[in-house]
């Protein structure tokens, strides 16, 4: 017979216990990611068994900041190498417009208002 004695905690006291505010856990147990938890149906309680908040604190354990997760592989992406043409090689119709700017002259009017002109 088992004698162990199954500790459950609620959610803010599992978010003292871990020391992960209680909207983290919330997050959590939303998204995936977080300890386990057990929710009876119909019910508004959420229960955390103390073991599964002990193992999962345990699973983040790291020796650097740069180790890899446990759960989630360190995966590197390939680098893409794009050869972008050069203007020479672009077909004449594709090579990109050059606009010059817009020359801007301002005239008086005989009624003595100013006029815009743009000439290029």
């Amino acid at each position: 017979m088992d004698l162990t004695v199954k500790t459950y905690l609620t959610a803010p006291q599992a978010a003292e216990y871990s020391g992960v505010p209680q909207a983290t856990l919330a997050t959590l147990r939303s998204r995936g990611g977080g300890p386990r938890f057990i929710k009876r149906p119909g019910g508004k309680r959420i229960l955390y068994r103390k073991v599964d908040l002990d193992a999962w604190l345990e699973a983040g354990l790291r020796g650097s900041t740069s180790a890899p997760h446990p759960t989630k592989p360190m995966v590197r992406q390939p680098q893409k190498i794009e050869h972008r043409p050069s203007d020479a090689e672009l077909p004449q119709t594709t090579r990109p417009m050059v606009r010059r700017p817009q020359r801007i002259e301002y005239r008086p009017d005989d009624d003595g208002s100013t006029t815009r002109q743009i000439s290029s």
